[in-house]
């Protein structure tokens, strides 16, 4: 009787053990970590995501305008079309859902109003006319790089999150044909308020106590990877699964967040009265100030954005960690038209290191383009609205192209490095 009641005990440990593994492969992450923040632990993913279709082999029709405003400029060339394919590195892994085979489909783009973007200043597709883009809370830590598909962003943001690290938005206009872009980590309130400056959609995935309590407060169109709001917009790439720890593997793609915004019915044109924060010239025009062939903005000692001038692109190209910024999916290195420097007051908030970033008030900061430089101050009075840029004639006029914004720390002004 002894014996069998000690296997009965011992059949009995290893179901339960059993059970335990299965329910860690498709648990949801818990509630909060800390008590402050749901994103920062490696979690297993729930299976019931769907993988979105295999990466277009096909690429888009379009129609270029033959005139308009920055189309006829001596300005560089930008694409904002996502790739057509992308790499099989960056293909979701088929144990969550079966894989489909048909290729995805690029939406057609048209050029005909002559309407430009609030973005760029570029020529922008007639589909897109008073569309909301989409803002992705894009992971830099060191670990996880290379990321995927933020070379199609046409403005990135960086900030400190905490601990000396940035986090990058990056602001898609055509999310729509966009491709696998990751890795996608958590919000912060202040990367919210960022992306009401362009009242985009909010892509995420985890977030702050502070961050959940302004998105519930101020009614934010979201989609999140951790308390999901809609399944199927994420999910975990296989091959990055292999060298990166869990957290830095979670990704999306524009299919999968235009699904997301009509399920949850999000409105899609901008908010009545939006007007574009950025102003553009009609041509390529180089600031009359001094040269900036070099820009360096040390976030933290750790995290420090360089820029090198390439003249014959009229483009600054980014550098990180001592070497160029890669978009893992392209191998291209991150190029912009224009590099804007904005300082904010910046104080840590809780035992977590979490930092409160003054977006309201004024503030000084740099715009450089074309290899020169100007100083500008910056004046914001509503989270939820724009901000207003200005130099020493008024309003400030930027390149058409994109643009990277720095939201940096007020003392690292006299830090910063520009010659």
């Amino acid at each position: 009787m002894k014996e069998k009641f000690v296997r009965f005990i011992g059949v009995a440990a290893v179901c339960v053990i059993a059970l335990l593994a299965a329910a860690c492969e498709t648990q949801e992450p818990p509630a909060s970590v800390g008590a402050s923040d749901t994103s920062e632990q490696a979690w297993a993913p729930s299976t019931a995501a769907p993988v979105p279709s295999v990466p277009a082999t096909s690429a888009a029709v379009t129609t270029a305008p033959a005139s308009s405003g920055a189309a006829t400029s001596s300005a560089p060339t930008q694409t904002s079309a996502a790739p057509a394919t992308e790499p099989a590195k960056t293909s979701p892994p088929t144990t969550a859902a079966p894989r489909t085979t048909a290729a995805r489909v690029l939406k057609t783009r048209t050029y005909s109003t002559g309407a430009l973007s609030p973005l760029t200043g570029l020529p922008l597709a007639d589909e897109l006319v008073g569309r909301r883009p989409a803002a992705v809370m894009i992971n830099n830590i060191k670990a996880s790089m290379p990321q995927i598909g933020i070379s199609n962003a046409q403005i990135i943001y960086e900030c400190l999150a905490e601990g000396g690290i940035t986090r990058l938005i990056a602001l898609f206009e055509d999310y729509e044909n966009l491709g696998t872009v990751g890795s996608v980590r958590s919000a912060r309130d202040y990367f919210i308020d960022l992306a009401q400056i362009h009242d985009a959609l909010f892509i995420h995935a985890g977030g702050s106590e502070e961050a959940y309590s302004q998105i519930k407060s101020r009614s934010i169109d979201h989609l999140d990877g951790v308390r999901t709001t809609v399944s199927g917009v994420f999910w975990r790439d296989s091959e990055r699964r292999k060298t990166m720890a869990y957290e830095h593997t979670m990704v999306t793609s524009g299919e999968n967040i235009a699904k997301g915004v009509a399920k949850m019915g999000y409105r899609t044109t901008y908010r009545s009265g939006f007007a574009s924060s950025l102003a553009f010239n009609s041509a390529f025009t180089v600031p009359s100030g001094t040269g900036a062939t070099y820009i360096k903005i040390p976030h933290s000692n750790s995290y420090v954005a360089e820029f090198d001038y390439d003249a014959s692109r009229s483009l600054y190209l980014k550098k990180q960690f001592g070497k160029a910024h890669i978009d893992g999916a392209n191998g291209e290195q991150l190029s912009f038209t224009n590099v804007i420097v904005i300082y904010a007051d910046q104080s840590t908030v809780d035992s977590y290191g979490r930092l409160d970033v003054k977006l309201l008030g004024s503030g000084k900061g740099w715009y450089a383009s074309g290899g020169k430089v100007v100083p500008i101050t910056w004046t914001r009075s509503d989270r939820d609205g724009g901000i207003s840029l200005s130099d020493a004639s008024g309003a400030l006029r930027i390149n058409p192209g994109k643009s990277y914004i720095a939201v940096a720390a007020s003392g690292v002004y006299s830090k910063t490095v520009i010659n």
